[in-house]
């Protein structure tokens, strides 16, 4: 996972992300697959005690997927030969995160994120939750 985020205030913000599976999952029990996810989100950070700072996230993005298959499929009309396929979804993200700020400007932050895929008939929910932790540094004044 990639973010950069800016504040606008001391309370309002931008955040962009983007997060993939580095390993291949397996789709049904037989098929490899890889999720990437990127949205842009508009933040709420709330200062509590302490050196520790509560980060709101909604925002929209997309979720591409990308199939790997056994065979390669060619294209005759242009040529182009490729081992997957790929589909795009449009999808809504909220996010929550608990940053520790531990050293100067060097941060922790513990991350819980929800994205609805609407219409993604690939699997059999079109709820997606990532857990997971990052660690960041901040440049600028606030």
């Amino acid at each position: 996972m990639a973010s950069a985020q800016y504040m606008l205030t001391d309370r309002l913000g931008v955040e962009v992300e983007g997060a993939f599976r580095y390993h291949d999952g397996i789709y049904n029990g037989y098929q490899k697959f890889r999720p990437i996810l990127y949205d842009i989100n508009a933040v709420y950070q709330r200062k509590l005690p302490h050196k520790t700072a509560v980060d709101l996230m909604a925002g929209i993005g997309g979720e591409t997927l990308i199939f790997y298959n056994q065979y390669i499929y060619c294209n005759n009309g242009t040529g182009a030969c490729r081992s997957f396929l790929d589909d795009n979804h449009f999808l809504l993200h909220a996010g929550i995160g608990v940053r520790y700020n531990f050293w100067r400007r060097f941060f922790a932050r513990a991350e819980v994120h929800y994205s609805f895929v609407p219409d993604n008939f690939e699997f059999h929910s079109d709820n997606v939750y990532r857990l997971g932790a990052s660690i960041g540094y901040r440049f600028g004044s606030r």
